[in-house]
């Protein structure tokens, strides 16, 4: 199941399950937009995006790595990318299969290098619980391992 799962990809089922109209919605409502600093060429890939600051939940990466709201398939056309994840998401029965069904995995090493050496992009979002506990207006921290 790095980066989800490739059966959907193939048949496109992860394609539409990214476009559906709820994730147009969800981008609106909190709001989240992409804007396109410089040209990404499908054929100089893989890339790695990474979102920082992000919120105990992550919408804005979600949003704009792991479903389409934004419109990064037409901004990037050709750039596939799957958003990956802290390892806990993945135990959560049901919430793992629609997650897996976006094209979701966790980040570890080997899922990273398993899809940049398939010519796939990842996207990631450092940081998360330990951060936003201690949050201070005017600040910003950054945790890494």
């Amino acid at each position: 199941t790095r980066g989800g799962y490739k059966l959907f990809w193939q048949l496109g089922i992860t394609q539409r399950l990214r476009k559906a109209p709820f994730w147009k919605w969800s981008s609106r409502w909190f709001p989240v937009s992409l804007k396109a600093t410089a040209a990404l060429p499908s054929q100089a890939g893989p890339y790695v995006f990474v979102c920082h600051p992000h919120g105990i939940i992550g919408i804005s990466p979600m949003t704009t790595f792991g479903t389409d709201a934004t419109g990064f398939s037409e901004t990037f056309p050709g750039v596939d990318v799957h958003l990956l994840g802290h390892s806990a998401i993945f135990r959560v029965p049901i919430f793992r299969e629609w997650c897996l069904m976006h094209g979701h995995s966790t980040v570890d090493k080997s899922t990273c290098l398993h899809l940049l050496k398939a010519g796939r992009s990842i996207a990631l979002a450092p940081g998360g619980a330990k951060e936003s506990l201690e949050c201070m207006p005017g600040t910003m921290r950054l945790y890494l391992k």
